[in-house]
C-alpha cells in the first residue's frame, strides 16, 4: 500500500520549495551511470551497516555486542517509519516530478537512511570490537559516512535537506544515547527483574522481555502500517531471552577458525530468511487482509533465528566452543 496516496496539499510549504532547489542544484551533475552507482551505495551502505554488520559481530564476534546493535537497528527502523507517519510529509517528486531519480513508498520526513547512518556507523565503530584504527580516522568515517549517505538521498530526489538533517539529528541523538546507557538501562531492568521475582510469582525472564515487547507495541502504536521493526525486536528479545539464555547455550562468538565463521554466518543467514521466503511464495502481500499480522510474525521468527536458535545450532554442529564472556 503507498502512504503518499492524496497526501499532497494544495499549496507547497516554503521551506519544500527551497529544498526542490537545493536537489535540482545537486543534480547538476547527475547521469546515468552515476545514478545506478548512488542507488547500490546507499542501500548496501545502510543495510549492510543496519543487519549484516550486526549480524557479524553477532554470530562471529561478540553475541551481546550484536545483539545490543540488532536492537537499536529495529528499534530505530520502527521509529523513523513511526515519525514518518506522524508527520505525513509528501516526497520531493510529489511536487517537483522532474527530480525522482528513484521511488520510495514511504513519506518523506525524517530520512531513514540518514538516521541508520548516523546511528550505525558510529556504533560499529566505538560500540563495537577493539579495532586499530586511530581515534581520528574513527571519527572521519563515522562523519563521512552518513554525510554521503544524507547527499545520496538528496542527489535521487527522495528526500529535502531537511528530512536528511532530521535524519542526521535523531540519529546522533539515538547513538548517543545508545552508547552512553545501553548498558545501564539492561542492568536496570535485570535488577528490578530479579527483585521482582523475589517477591512474586513473576520470574526475571518474563519481566524483560515484558519490558522488549513494551518497547515492540510501542512502534507498533505509532505505526502500524510498517511493523517490521516491532516484529524484529520481539523476536530478537523472544530468541534471547527465552532460547540462549535458559540453555545456558556454550557459545562462544569469537572462537573458532575464520573459514568456521564464514560458515556460521552464511548458515545463519541462509536459515534466518526461511520466514521471509516462507511469505513470499505464499504471495502474501498488502492486500492480504491480515498482512501487518503475518509480517509481523515473519520478522518475529528472522528475529528469534537470529538470536537463539542459530547460537543452538552451532554449538550442535561443533561450529564453535567456549563460554561466552560477553554474554
Amino acid at each position: 500500500m503507498n502512504e503518499l496516496t492524496n497526501a499532497v496539499p494544495q499549496a507547497i510549504p516554503a521551506i519544500y520549495l527551497w529544498g526542490i532547489e537545493f536537489i535540482k542544484a545537486v543534480q547538476t551533475v547527475a547521469n546515468p551511470a552515476l545514478t545506478e552507482v548512488v542507488k547500490i551505495f546507499t542501500d548496501v551502505s545502510v543495510y549492510g551497516f543496519g543487519i549484516l554488520i550486526p549480524l557479524i559481530y553477532m554470530w562471529c564476534i561478540d553475541y551481546k555486542k550484536g545483539l545490543h546493535l540488532l536492537y537499536v537497528f529495529t528499534f530505530g527502523t520502527g521509529l523513523t517509519d513511526g515519525i514518518k507517519l506522524i508527520l505525513h510529509v509528501p516526497r520531493p517528486y510529489t511536487y517537483a516530478p522532474e527530480v525522482m531519480l528513484t521511488t520510495e513508498t514511504s513519506f518523506s520526513t525524517p530520512s531513514g537512511h540518514s538516521f541508520t547512518g548516523t546511528l550505525m556507523y558510529p556504533a560499529v565503530l566505538f560500540y563495537g570490537a577493539k579495532t586499530k584504527l586511530k581515534n581520528k580516522l574513527k571519527i572521519f568515517l563515522a562523519i563521512i559516512f552518513p554525510f554521503a549517505i544524507g547527499v545520496s538521498r538528496i542527489y535521487l530526489g527522495v528526500h529535502y535537506p531537511t528530512d536528511v538533517l532530521s535524519g542526521w539529528f535523531l540519529g546522533g541523538f539515538v547513538f548517543f544515547i545508545f552508547f552512553l546507557f545501553t548498558e545501564k538501562i539492561e542492568n536496570k531492568i535485570s535488577g528490578f527483574a530479579e527483585a521482582l521475582s523475589k517477591v512474586s510469582s513473576k520470574n526475571i525472564k518474563s519481566v524483560k522481555f515484558a519490558a522488549a515487547a513494551g518497547f515492540s507495541f510501542f512502534l507498533i502504536l505509532i505505526c502500524n502500517e510498517k511493523v517490521y521493526g516491532a516484529g524484529g525486536l520481539f523476536g530478537l528479545a523472544f530468541g534471547n531471552i527465552y532460547i540462549f539464555e535458559p540453555l545456558k547455550i556454550n557459545f562462544n562468538a569469537s572462537s573458532g577458525t575464520f573459514v568456521q565463521k564464514i560458515f556460521r554466518f552464511i548458515l545463519g543467514f541462509a536459515v534466518s530468511i526461511i520466514p521471509v521466503l516462507a511469505v513470499y511464495f505464499a504471495k502474501i502481500n498488502a492486500s492480504h487482509p491480515q498482512f501487518r499480522l503475518y509480517v509481523f510474525l515473519e520478522f518475529a521468527a528472522v528475529g528469534a533465528i537470529v538470536s537463539g536458535l542459530m547460537p543452538l545450532i552451532f554449538v550442535k554442529l561443533n561450529l564453535c566452543g567456549g563460554k561466552n564472556a560477553g554474554r
